[in-house]
């Protein structure tokens, strides 16, 4: 009788960001472990899934023996891309341009280009079909979760189309050592019999996975040796192959359409539908997103040359799944992870600035968003702000490019519904607008409890643009309405934003104009919300005067009557100081859900400059100032990992 077909691939992941020179280790011990198993078990066969820039990083002794295994026909390589690239989040040509970079290097440093296709996470779209045919792949593989229940306990592969074009697509079971089954011949037999097609001949692909960052109670390599050890009971009803050589050997099961997919774990589990519609009800993942897409078309349109090169290597790692999910150690909710994306796109923008010779500053007007309404986009070589003047005329991003930062990635793990991007009032927004009764409601503010008394946190701004020789402006202004003791008053905000020449300096000024014949009070408060990663270990503080205000993870921190202070964080490499040509007061806490209870993860650091404000008939009242920033003489911990 012929046996069945047993492909087992082993899989190491990693979802933290890593130093380079741990990176290195922590390969090194797999290849190293990798290399013992198949050199102590003459029998075993097993498919290697391996992002092309690890190649680069393993140890090339170890490396030469992987190939030698490889060449003998005991080991197959498999990739997902140069990285892992997120399919659904980034233009098809940049995926494709990742995978064939990563084709080229495994054919340079491992002698061979890889058949298989292992996209990360199973991420999954139907033009995956097309990248593969471009890049020479012959087949993919893919978690059992994708298809379709009746068919998941088919031991086969299938075919799948797109457009005309088609190839193969192999369903695996995808685990864990704390999943897998510790006697595998009993469960590859009940696999087997699950199959309703009762095929004489018939395959089973595992795609094992190893965290190459281990867990000191855990040895993955365990259950591969005890499969090591036991490969002659399996060899009686299971032969092991490489998956190159099942498409010559037996027929398809036949035609599969699989959508758009992606599991959410790297284990087995249910996919999430419409997982797009999901992410996108979280704050900041949608702004990196397309911040990420705008890059890569700028880069498109560089056209070709080993500059342009260079930067399409940036990219991939850019496109990592793994900075665009939410995982328990990383993943867009971390705060390093965030600014680590952020860091690599900015300094990529940087580059991509020099092309433009900015002189004075530059505006722009685009759908930046992709919601069908335009941003403000203010920029000069040193800054770059992001305005949506249609939801409460709030900043959404501010980059300063010294520092390769965005000190304005704050989070919020409130999730939106429906999904938007941005949604004003739960999404970490600076510049917010609020009136409130009296003082008292300033603190109610920061749990979430203030009273609102206008309409300006939401609201729409008109807007008018100004660029001079040495300076670029944005006024917006709108037309609204406070409830103070049960009347409504008018009331004409303006604010404008402006940028000097290369200059570290965002300006603000604001005025509050009353076109009507009574006279009212109210506080004027504006909330702003930092990244600031130094917080959570104490490496940030609020410095006023010759005072510095530290463990603001844990401490509420009150300024009145001031004019200049500044915040300091070690670990991002910033300083950021206000100067206000009035005195105000200053609240500074941590963000934080409206129960005012610490999340587990820190998600940013909120001020809320305010001043009791009272207008008389047909009265204005003003307030001018600037965010100054400057980068610190420290050695950065976020930039330099990958």
């Amino acid at each position: 009788m012929k046996r069945h077909g047993l492909a087992l691939l082993v899989h190491p992941y990693k979802n933290v960001l890593l130093p380079r020179d741990r990176l290195r280790e922590v390969l090194d011990r797999f290849a190293r472990k990798l290399v013992g198993l198949l050199a102590g078990h003459q029998n075993l066969r097993l498919g290697l899934v391996l992002p092309a820039y690890m190649l680069q990083l393993i140890d090339p002794l170890l490396l030469a023996q992987l190939r030698d295994i490889s060449k003998r026909g005991d080991l197959e390589w498999l990739l997902p891309g140069y990285t892992e690239p997120f399919v659904s989040f980034s233009p098809q040509w940049l995926t494709a341009a990742n995978v064939r970079a990563g084709m080229e290097l495994f054919d340079e440093l491992a002698g061979v280009r890889p058949d298989g296709f292992v996209p990360a996470f199973s991420n999954w779209e139907p033009s995956c079909v097309d990248i593969m045919a471009e890049c020479g792949l012959q087949y993919a593989v893919l978690s059992q979760v994708l298809f379709p229940r009746s068919h998941r306990d088919c031991c086969g592969y299938w075919v799948t189309e797109c457009g005309g074009t088609s190839t193969v697509v192999l369903a695996a079971h995808v685990m864990h050592h704390f999943t897998a089954p510790p006697n595998l011949a009993e469960w590859l037999t009940s696999v087997v019999e699950r199959d309703a097609a009762g095929c004489s001949a018939s395959l089973v692909v595992i795609d094992y996975l190893v965290p190459l960052v281990e867990n000191e109670e855990h040895n993955p390599f365990s259950w591969l040796d005890r499969v090591a050890l036991g490969i002659e009971t399996i060899l009686l009803k299971f032969q092991l192959a490489l998956l190159n050589e099942v498409p010559a050997s037996s027929p398809p099961a036949g035609l599969q359409y699989i959508p758009p997919s992606l599991a959410f774990k790297r284990e087995e589990n249910e996919p999430v539908p419409g997982f797009q519609n999901f992410l996108h009800t979280f704050d900041q993942v949608g702004i990196m997103q397309r911040k990420m897409t705008a890059l890569a078309w700028q880069v498109a349109e560089g056209g070709a040359g080993k500059k342009t090169e260079s930067l399409k290597r940036e990219l991939f790692f850019i496109q990592d799944i793994n900075r665009y999910l939410p995982h328990a150690v990383g993943g867009f909710p971390d705060i390093r992870d965030r600014l680590w994306t952020y860091g690599r796109m900015i300094a990529l923008e940087a580059r991509l600035a020099k092309r433009e010779h900015l002189k004075g500053g530059q505006i722009r007007i685009a759908d930046f968003l992709r919601n069908g309404t335009k941003c403000i986009v203010l920029s000069n070589s040193a800054l770059k702000a992001y305005i949506d003047h249609k939801n409460g005329g709030q900043v959404f991003e501010l980059d300063f490019r010294a520092a390769h930062a965005n000190v304005f990635a704050a989070y919020n793990p409130k999730q939106h519904e429906p999904p938007r991007i941005l949604v004003p009032g739960k999404s970490r927004l600076s510049f917010v607008d609020h009136f409130l009764a009296h003082e008292g409601e300033v603190v109610g503010l920061l749990t979430g409890e203030g009273d609102e008394r206008g309409d300006f946190v939401r609201g729409p701004y008109d807007y008018k643009l100004k660029k001079s020789p040495d300076s670029v402006k944005a006024v917006l202004r709108r037309q609204g309405a406070l409830l103070i003791e049960e009347k409504q008053y008018p009331l004409v905000v303006e604010k404008a934003f402006g940028l000097r020449e290369s200059v570290p300096e965002f300006s603000f000024a604001y005025q509050l104009l009353n076109q009507s014949l009574a006279g009212y009070s109210f506080v004027f408060a504006v909330e702003f919300t930092f990244a600031l990663p130094g917080v959570p270990g104490d490496r940030a503080h609020l410095k006023c005067g010759r005072t510095k205000h530290r463990h603001l993870r844990h401490n509420r921190v009150l300024l009145e009557g001031v004019t200049e202070w500044s915040l300091h964080d070690m670990v991002l490499g910033v300083a950021i100081s206000f100067v206000t040509q009035k005195p105000v007061g200053v609240w500074c806490v941590e963000a934080g859900d409206p129960s005012g209870k610490k999340a587990g993860n820190y998600m940013g650091t909120t001020l809320v400059v305010y001043s009791p404000v009272s207008l008389g008939e047909n009265a204005a009242w003003s307030l001018v100032g600037k965010l100054e920033m400057k980068k610190l003489r420290v050695s950065r911990e976020i930039i330099d990992a990958i």
